[in-house]
């Protein structure tokens, strides 16, 4: 009984070892796919211009919240939070 159970224990190693396996050659490729993405194309002239004359800035759902739902102003300085303008 007990060599059926090394037996097993081996078994499940061989398996871990080839997931293992698939997984770098995966996660290589993957890299490989994303490295490319880098590559972008540079910014025209155009979209240079309009982010120097705009205020962009990503507003979490609860800085919506606060402001639509609950009252008040995201210019308004707030000491709750993290975070005020």
């Amino acid at each position: 009984m007990p060599l059926r159970v090394v037996s097993t224990a081996i078994d499940l190693r061989r398996t871990a070892l080839l997931s293992r396996r698939q997984f770098l050659k995966s996660a290589s490729l993957a890299s490989l796919a994303g490295s490319a993405m880098t590559w972008a194309e540079p910014l025209t002239e155009r979209a240079r211009a309009m982010h120097q004359q705009m205020l962009i800035f990503d507003g979490h759902v609860h800085a919506l919240d606060r402001e639509f739902y609950h009252g008040g102003s995201m210019g308004d300085r707030s000491t709750e939070g993290q975070w005020d303008l």
